[in-house]
């Protein structure tokens, strides 16, 4: 039976609330091998992935950085470097890479494991961009996303990312059974605890990209989704959340109460 490894790299996730838990508990529940890397985090970061992983013993492997060894990367390469060095930890026949703000839906994973008996080195998956809730994701023209929602993340080993990590390299790319929604990861950066998001958009636009800051996130003390994009830029998702992810989003954005 072929075997499979989840890879994902954390930078101050608590600090820029990225839901790395909950992608690490989705990797745990599909992988046989999950391989973390902590980045260097400064923010308490580290020790929070050591609980969270202490219960799993010998199926995750965790690596910690230096907080000088992610400043001594440069630009959109730290991504690439930290993520190639979770893959790198890897001895498994697949790996499928997650970011530490996104969540792969359990509906997914019967795709995923017969995706990986197919023809295909590389398959493509699609990654629904969720806005203002998480009851909402984008649907937008290509030049308006702010990312991908068509990223190569399920590979044969040996594997890397390239350029800013969000897609691994790709030769021999299918997209399995010609449906991009059959495997779907839920983003959940755009909507965590919004004063976190707009610190998380400086130090990816500003620290990381080395661009100028969004001039519609300027003069403000928290991420305005209004404007970015209008209610007409968005759709319900297509499913519930994944069970990993619904306590999170739930903590963020409360459920009104019901009459």
């Amino acid at each position: 039976m072929k075997t499979l490894g989840g890879s994902l790299f954390v930078y101050n996730g608590n600090k820029f609330d990225y839901c790395y838990k909950e992608a690490i508990d989705s990797l745990l529940a599909l992988c046989d091998k999950v391989s973390i890397v902590d980045a260097g985090s400064d923010d308490g970061t580290a020790q929070d992935i050591e609980k969270h992983i202490e219960p799993h013993g010998d199926k995750v492997v965790y690596t910690r950085f230096t907080n000088e060894q992610w400043h001594a990367q440069e630009g959109c390469q730290k991504l690439c470097y930290f993520t190639n060095a979770a893959i790198d930890a890897l001895d498994t026949d697949w790996v499928f890479n997650l970011q530490a703000d996104e969540v792969i839906h359990e509906d997914s994973f019967v795709h995923i494991r017969n995706a990986m008996e197919g023809v295909f080195d590389t398959y493509r998956v699609r990654r629904l961009n969720l806005w203002k809730t998480p009851a909402y994701m984008l649907d937008v023209s290509q030049e308006r996303k702010p990312c991908s929602t068509a990223v190569v993340r399920l590979a044969k080993m040996p594997s890397h990312a390239l350029g800013d990590a969000e897609s691994l390299a790709a030769p021999n790319l299918g997209i399995y059974k010609d449906d991009l929604d059959l495997i779907q990861i839920f983003h959940m950066g755009f909507v965590r605890d919004r004063k976190k998001q707009l610190k998380k958009m400086e130090n990816m636009m500003v620290d990381i990209f080395h661009w100028e800051m969004d001039p519609r996130a300027k003069d403000c003390d928290e991420l305005i989704p209004e404007r970015f994009f209008s209610d007409d830029d968005i759709v319900p998702i297509p499913r519930p959340l994944p069970r990993f992810v619904q306590a999170w989003a739930d903590e963020r954005h409360p459920k009104p109460p019901q009459p």
